[in-house]
């Protein structure tokens, strides 16, 4: 028989092992739950509310209702198979009486009534004598018994003797019926309950709402008003919570912040207002400190000029050098002051890379090699040259880096390197390095070195001086290009400065057309060099033509390694010796190489790095072929080599000429063909005349329209344009220009005019030119110009050569005299033929002139006499007759202003000046 204890202590076990989780369990279910909070990283804070709520009450909702539903089940079971119990018992009287009389039919009719019970789906009794069985409604087989409750009890007759057990009642009940009066009631509960918990959301919600998030958004919109318009309103909140401590604590650190705010900016507009005074200050004052010192610079150079003994032109010298390092420090501070008040602007002008360094290393190699030090410098032959940028900030810069190198470097080598780390369809990023073998920077120093005003040694008797200046420029200039910059060093074992800096590219590519097409290859070269940088760079520019380079430290290996090749029959046919070389200096082992018979003929160039008088003609007497200065150039190295082997000039005068940095200009600059757009005679002859002389290939055209007739049919490489002309101006010719060279590569196209007031150049630039010359001419800023676009050297380089004339004698300037007839002799180049014939003809012109502007002032014709008298003013300056040409500007300006009124006088004033004029020639 089925007890219902049974049932009650099933159910508790299942309650017990529902809860039965021990510390560890639940421990790691909260850290799993809050591990899945982090993931999911709620932003505000209602969703932070459902996020830490609704996951807990989920889970107990789901609990409580999986162990309700549960117990529920085990009481209905349990409840059901009671009430079977019950109804068996009263049932079983009656059928045992039935049963003691095997009554059938009463049998069948009571189990029969027992079906009326609705937790009763089958009946069946068991009659222990004859084992019958009597079934009503459905009674499952044994297989299916999972599905059913079953209840049994035994059918007990009492006779007058004892009881006696008759047989069994079974009552079976279907668990379905279970389960859906369950679900139905698990359903009804867990929707109050559900209810229940929604309602205790909502309000939580609410509360939440109203006293967490409602303050908290007025508190984050008052900081994003202060935060974007540093406009304050106090958040208002009364409450006496922690967030009402929280608001009222932030309206007090606002009232503060508001306040030092104001006082920050008022000492910001201060500072302003003082480092704009600095600027200013610092402007006008290096522009008065440089007007009086570069008159003392070229009275110092005039009477170097002069007839001095020994001691007093040392101490002109003196004199000038001091005056040129103070000149530098002013540059510097200038250059400061602008840098920091943020108003240096940066060119975008195209240049080449190759002839930037390699010019600047020519000019500081005279530095250089008055200490000794050797000035190395390499650019690799793949880079990419043609860029768009700065080149006289990174000349600054190089300069700066190059010079702090020198100076700091009592022996050994300066070695500046560039390459190419990167390139890009319009871009390439270059890293530069400037190495020295010089003192070095300790460690603890390394950090000040770019602050302003600074050296590793701040003592004030230091030894190399300086403003310190340089370096912090330097890092200025870097950074406002794009670029960074730092160091390494070590002290005693000199310094490494690198900087990289982006640079566009130009579109007409990067082909290096300069250096000459003609290859070396078959041909063996020696370079005997003790410095293994100056070895390797010869090398890879030698191997890089097609040549076999061979490469000597000293001397004695040279010697001994030509006698290895004497003996074998083999062929050098260039030898480059270094000059200075310790043992034995370049001199030396050329006279040596010349002494032995199968290398009497071989080519020899001596490469210095300093060239000194006598040099020339000590090379003719040993035989040396060639003298270049160091450093390098790639382009002239080999023009250089071809003009040694004969190649590159005429084969009657190879044996005969010694060639120097001269000959490579002559051989250069005959290549260049200019064209020169002016229409004033005297301007014509003057232009020519000082660049032919300079060696470069002229073509004349008297105005716009001949110009772009002569551009169509052939190339320049430079142009020098005129302004005003007749037929076509200056403008126009060089916007017709441009359309003609469409992607082509560009020219140069150089505006020549006398206008010299603001905006004039910026016209120019807009108009498509790209440099402004203010006339009149001078030659040394003519040329200087012209070699800038055509990236040859500068000239003043090329006055280093070995045969440079000496200085002519300059006679001081007398009074107000008509024409300055010493300068305008120089600027002739001493030619006094020439100079006349042009003073002729220039008198005749303006004769003629003269006559055209007094026709003109009577008919008042504005634009012919702005015309005419342009033309006089630029003429009669470039001839160095300057009351002339001021007469001339002022009539011009009348005619600018449109007021004629007083242009009689100043046409007598224009004329009286002619007649002095025409009066001088006459002397």
């Amino acid at each position: 028989m089925l007890d219902k204890h049974i049932f009650s202590d099933y159910r508790s076990k299942i309650a017990a092992s529902a809860f039965n989780l021990t510390a560890k369990e639940e421990c790691m279910h909260i850290s799993k739950f809050f591990q899945v909070f982090r993931y999911f990283q709620p932003k505000s804070v209602k969703t932070k509310f459902f996020a830490i709520v609704l996951p807990p009450v989920i889970a107990g909702f789901l609990f409580i209702s999986i162990v309700a539903g549960v117990l529920s089940y085990y009481d209905m079971k349990n409840e059901i198979l009671y009430h079977s119990v019950q109804n068996a018992k009263s049932y079983s009287k009656p059928l045992g009486l039935s049963l003691w009389n095997l009554n059938t039919a009463v049998i069948d009719s009571q189990l029969k009534a027992m079906l009326s019970n609705p937790d009763i789906s089958g009946v069946k009794v068991v009659e222990n004598l004859s084992d019958q069985v009597f079934k009503a409604g459905e009674v499952p087989e044994d297989k299916n018994l999972a599905n059913y409750l079953v209840s049994t009890i035994d059918i007990v007759y009492i006779t007058i003797d004892k009881p006696e057990v008759l047989g069994v009642l079974h009552f079976y009940s279907k668990k379905n019926r279970i389960y859906n009066v369950l679900l139905k009631r698990f359903l009804r509960d867990s929707f109050l309950f559900l209810t229940l918990v929604i309602a205790v959301i909502v309000s939580a919600l609410f509360a939440n709402h109203q006293t967490i998030v409602i303050p908290l958004e007025k508190l984050i919109k008052s900081i994003r008003r202060f935060n974007q318009h540093q406009d304050f309103k106090p958040v208002e909140w009364t409450a006496d919570d922690e967030i009402g401590e929280v608001i009222s604590a932030y309206n007090g650190l606002i009232v503060s912040l508001e306040m030092s705010n104001t006082q920050i900016q008022s000492a910001l507009k201060k500072a302003r207002e003082a480092n704009k005074i600095k600027s200013e200050f610092l402007a006008n004052m290096s522009h008065e400190i440089r007007t009086p010192l570069n008159g003392i610079m070229g009275m110092s150079e005039l009477m170097l000029d002069t007839t001095l003994d020994i001691e007093q032109k040392n101490l002109v010298k003196t004199v000038n050098m001091e005056s040129e390092s103070l000149l530098n420090i002013i540059n510097d501070i200038l250059d400061f002051s602008k840098i920091e008040a943020g108003k240096l602007e940066l060119e975008t002008i195209p240049f080449d890379l190759r002839h930037t360094l390699e010019n600047l290393c020519a000019s500081l190699s005279i530095s250089a090699g008055k200490k000794g030090i050797e000035l190395i410098h390499y650019l690799e032959s793949s880079a990419c040259t043609n860029l768009i940028g700065d080149p006289g900030r990174l000349r600054q810069i190089f300069v700066n880096l190059i010079g702090n190198a020198i100076k700091f470097t009592p022996e050994g080598e300066v070695f500046i390197k560039g390459e190419m780390i990167e390139e890009f369809s319009q871009k390439a990023v270059f890293r530069f390095t400037v190495k020295d073998t010089g003192v070095g920077i300790p460690k603890d120093k390394q950090d000040k070195i770019f602050d302003s005003f600074s050296q590793a040694d701040g003592s004030t008797t230091r030894k190399y001086g300086g403003t310190g200046l340089g370096i912090t420029i330097s890092k200025m200039l870097v950074e406002q290009m794009g670029g960074s910059i730092g160091l390494k060093s070590e002290s005693g074992k000199g310094t490494e400065f690198w900087f990289e800096i982006e640079f566009f590219k130009q579109e007409t590519g990067w082909e290096q057309n300069n250096i000459p097409k003609m290859n070396f290859k078959g041909l063996t070269m020696l370079v005997v060099d003790d410095v293994k940088a100056n070895r390797d760079i010869l090398s890879k520019y030698l191997a890089s033509w097609g040549s076999m380079p061979v490469t000597s430290e000293s001397g004695l290996k040279t010697l001994s390694m030509l006698e290895e090749y004497q003996r074998g029959n083999k062929k050098i046919d260039v030898i480059l010796i270094d000059f200075q070389m310790p043992g034995m200096n370049g001199f030396e082992l050329a006279a040596k190489i010349r002494q032995m018979p199968y290398f009497k003929q071989t080519p020899l160039v001596v490469l210095t790095s300093m060239g000194m008088i006598g040099d020339g003609k000590q090379c003719r007497q040993i035989g040396v072929n060639g003298y270049l200065t160091k450093p390098v150039r790639q382009k002239d190295l080999k023009t250089f080599i071809l003009c040694v082997l004969g190649q590159g000039m005429d084969p009657d005068n190879a044996p005969k000429s010694l060639v120097t940095r001269h000959t490579l200009a002559e051989v250069r600059r005959k290549n260049i063909k200019i064209l020169l757009v002016e229409d004033y005679e005297t301007n014509q002859k003057l232009a020519t005349k000082q660049l032919e002389n300079a060696g470069f290939n002229v073509t004349l055209a008297k105005d716009g329209q001949e110009a772009v007739d002569c551009f169509s049919h052939q190339s320049f490489d430079v142009v020098l344009m005129d302004i005003q002309m007749p037929v076509m101006d200056g403008y126009e010719a060089t916007g017709l220009i441009r359309k003609m060279e469409g992607t082509k590569k560009r020219t140069p196209v150089i505006a020549m005019t006398a206008h010299a007031i603001q905006g004039y150049r910026e016209k120019c630039l807009k108009a498509g030119m790209d440099d402004y010359l203010t006339k009149p001419l001078k030659k040394e800023i003519l040329l200087s110009t012209i070699s800038k676009w055509i990236q040859n050297e500068p000239e003043q380089i090329l006055a280093q050569n070995l045969y440079m004339k000496k200085p002519r004698t300059q006679n001081p300037i007398r009074g107000n005299e008509a024409i300055d007839i010493e300068t305008a002799m120089a600027e002739f180049e001493n030619d006094e033929d020439f100079f006349y014939e042009v003073f002729e003809e220039f008198l005749v012109n303006v004769e003629k002139q003269l006559i055209i502007i007094k026709q003109a002032l009577d008919a008042n014709d504005i634009e012919t006499i702005m015309q005419e008298s342009h033309s006089i003013k630029g003429g009669a300056a470039n001839l160095v007759a300057m009351p002339l040409s001021d007469a001339a500007s002022g009539l011009e300006t009348l005619g600018k202003k449109g007021n004629l009124d007083d242009g009689k006088a100043v046409f007598d004033k224009l004329y009286y000046e002619f007649a002095r004029l025409k009066e001088f020639k006459n002397k």
